[in-house]
Protein backbone atom coordinates (compact mmCIF):
# COMPACT_ATOMS: atom_id res chain seq x y z
CA UNK A 1 0.00 0.00 0.00
CA UNK A 2 2.72 2.59 0.71
CA UNK A 3 4.50 2.31 -2.51
CA UNK A 4 1.29 2.55 -4.39
CA UNK A 5 0.50 5.39 -2.48
CA UNK A 6 3.78 7.08 -2.63
CA UNK A 7 4.61 6.05 -6.25
CA UNK A 8 1.94 9.33 -7.55
CA UNK A 9 0.43 12.52 -6.06
CA UNK A 10 -3.26 11.49 -5.23
CA UNK A 11 -4.36 14.68 -4.77
CA UNK A 12 -8.08 13.46 -5.02
CA UNK A 13 -8.06 10.45 -2.89
CA UNK A 14 -10.40 11.12 -0.25
CA UNK A 15 -11.44 7.51 0.41
CA UNK A 16 -9.63 4.29 1.77
CA UNK A 17 -10.87 0.84 1.99
CA UNK A 18 -8.15 -1.80 4.04
CA UNK A 19 -9.18 -5.29 3.71
CA UNK A 20 -7.68 -8.04 6.03
CA UNK A 21 -6.25 -5.69 8.51
CA UNK A 22 -4.41 -7.56 11.56
CA UNK A 23 -3.69 -4.65 14.66
CA UNK A 24 0.23 -5.34 13.57
CA UNK A 25 -0.71 -4.38 9.67
CA UNK A 26 -2.63 -1.33 10.96
CA UNK A 27 -0.07 -0.39 14.00
CA UNK A 28 2.68 -0.59 11.03
CA UNK A 29 0.94 2.09 8.64
CA UNK A 30 -0.17 4.67 10.65
CA UNK A 31 2.67 5.02 13.49
CA UNK A 32 5.10 6.43 10.87
CA UNK A 33 5.08 10.16 11.47
CA UNK A 34 6.14 10.71 7.62
CA UNK A 35 4.96 12.73 5.24
CA UNK A 36 3.22 10.31 3.77
CA UNK A 37 0.66 9.78 6.64
CA UNK A 38 0.79 13.47 7.39
CA UNK A 39 -0.90 14.31 4.58
CA UNK A 40 -2.81 11.55 3.03
CA UNK A 41 -4.28 10.22 6.32
CA UNK A 42 -4.51 13.25 8.36
CA UNK A 43 -5.98 15.94 6.15
CA UNK A 44 -7.38 14.10 2.60
CA UNK A 45 -8.68 10.99 3.72
CA UNK A 46 -12.82 11.42 4.50
CA UNK A 47 -13.94 7.97 4.50
CA UNK A 48 -12.10 5.14 5.84
CA UNK A 49 -13.34 1.53 6.14
CA UNK A 50 -11.88 -0.83 7.66
CA UNK A 51 -12.05 -4.93 8.01
CA UNK A 52 -10.50 -6.53 10.68
CA UNK A 53 -9.14 -9.51 10.42
CA UNK A 54 -8.05 -10.96 13.92
CA UNK A 55 -10.29 -13.53 15.11
CA UNK A 56 -9.65 -14.82 18.54
CA UNK A 57 -9.24 -11.90 20.51
CA UNK A 58 -9.27 -11.91 24.41
CA UNK A 59 -8.94 -8.76 27.31
CA UNK A 60 -5.66 -7.83 26.61
CA UNK A 61 -5.97 -7.73 22.53
CA UNK A 62 -9.29 -5.84 22.98
CA UNK A 63 -7.21 -2.70 25.24
CA UNK A 64 -4.23 -3.03 22.44
CA UNK A 65 -6.46 -2.59 19.99
CA UNK A 66 -8.02 0.61 21.79
CA UNK A 67 -4.93 2.07 22.45
CA UNK A 68 -2.79 0.88 18.97
CA UNK A 69 -5.80 1.19 16.54
CA UNK A 70 -8.80 2.39 17.55
CA UNK A 71 -7.46 5.62 19.69
CA UNK A 72 -5.01 6.06 16.83
CA UNK A 73 -7.35 6.19 13.78
CA UNK A 74 -9.52 8.89 15.75
CA UNK A 75 -6.31 10.70 16.82
CA UNK A 76 -4.65 10.67 13.04
CA UNK A 77 -7.49 11.18 10.83
CA UNK A 78 -8.37 14.43 11.40
CA UNK A 79 -11.18 14.83 8.79
CA UNK A 80 -13.50 11.97 8.68
CA UNK A 81 -16.72 12.24 7.68
CA UNK A 82 -17.04 8.39 7.45
CA UNK A 83 -15.57 5.52 9.78
CA UNK A 84 -16.67 2.04 9.00
CA UNK A 85 -15.82 -1.19 10.97
CA UNK A 86 -16.52 -3.66 8.95
CA UNK A 87 -19.07 -5.84 11.70
CA UNK A 88 -20.09 -8.76 9.19
CA UNK A 89 -18.80 -11.00 12.33
CA UNK A 90 -18.42 -9.44 15.92
CA UNK A 91 -15.87 -11.84 16.60
CA UNK A 92 -13.35 -10.69 14.08
CA UNK A 93 -11.58 -8.42 15.75
CA UNK A 94 -12.10 -6.81 19.65
CA UNK A 95 -15.12 -4.25 20.15
CA UNK A 96 -14.57 -0.70 21.32
CA UNK A 97 -14.73 0.05 24.71
CA UNK A 98 -14.19 3.15 26.29
CA UNK A 99 -12.89 1.99 29.30
CA UNK A 100 -9.10 2.22 27.93
CA UNK A 101 -9.39 5.61 26.15
CA UNK A 102 -8.91 8.97 27.64
CA UNK A 103 -12.74 11.16 27.18
CA UNK A 104 -10.88 13.53 25.23
CA UNK A 105 -9.86 10.63 22.06
CA UNK A 106 -13.19 10.22 20.53
CA UNK A 107 -13.69 13.52 20.05
CA UNK A 108 -14.88 14.96 16.37
CA UNK A 109 -16.09 17.83 14.38
CA UNK A 110 -16.58 16.30 11.10
CA UNK A 111 -17.67 12.43 11.58
CA UNK A 112 -21.21 12.44 10.04
CA UNK A 113 -21.60 8.52 9.91
CA UNK A 114 -19.98 5.80 12.16
CA UNK A 115 -20.17 2.41 12.07
CA UNK A 116 -18.83 0.19 14.84
CA UNK A 117 -19.66 -2.77 17.11
CA UNK A 118 -18.78 -1.66 20.78
CA UNK A 119 -18.16 -3.89 24.12
CA UNK A 120 -20.73 -2.47 26.40
CA UNK A 121 -24.31 -0.67 25.96
CA UNK A 122 -22.46 2.29 28.24
CA UNK A 123 -20.06 2.43 25.63
CA UNK A 124 -22.43 3.07 22.93
CA UNK A 125 -24.39 6.33 25.32
CA UNK A 126 -20.76 7.44 25.88
CA UNK A 127 -20.37 7.87 22.24
CA UNK A 128 -23.67 9.88 22.47
CA UNK A 129 -23.07 11.89 25.00
CA UNK A 130 -22.53 14.80 22.42
CA UNK A 131 -18.90 14.96 21.45
CA UNK A 132 -20.12 14.26 18.23
CA UNK A 133 -22.41 16.59 17.15
CA UNK A 134 -22.65 16.02 13.49
CA UNK A 135 -23.21 12.46 13.46
CA UNK A 136 -26.28 11.85 11.66
CA UNK A 137 -26.18 7.89 10.84
CA UNK A 138 -24.95 5.87 14.01
CA UNK A 139 -24.96 1.97 12.88
CA UNK A 140 -23.58 -0.24 15.99
CA UNK A 141 -23.40 -4.04 17.54
CA UNK A 142 -23.19 -4.55 21.19
CA UNK A 143 -21.01 -6.97 22.08
CA UNK A 144 -22.36 -7.57 25.90
CA UNK A 145 -25.73 -6.03 27.16
CA UNK A 146 -26.12 -5.41 30.85
CA UNK A 147 -29.11 -6.16 32.71
CA UNK A 148 -30.93 -2.75 32.71
CA UNK A 149 -30.97 -2.37 36.41
CA UNK A 150 -26.94 -2.19 35.84
CA UNK A 151 -27.19 0.41 33.28
CA UNK A 152 -27.33 3.79 35.12
CA UNK A 153 -28.09 7.26 33.53
CA UNK A 154 -25.24 8.80 31.58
Amino acid sequence: MERILLASDYANLTSLELFDSGKEIFSHYTMDNSVFVEHIFKHQITNLIVHFNDEYFNNNSMSIYNEQVYSRILSLFENLKHLIFDTSSIHNYPPLTFIHLPSTIYFSSTLTVLCIHVGTFKDCLLILDGRLKQLTTFNVQIYYIDYPSKVSNI
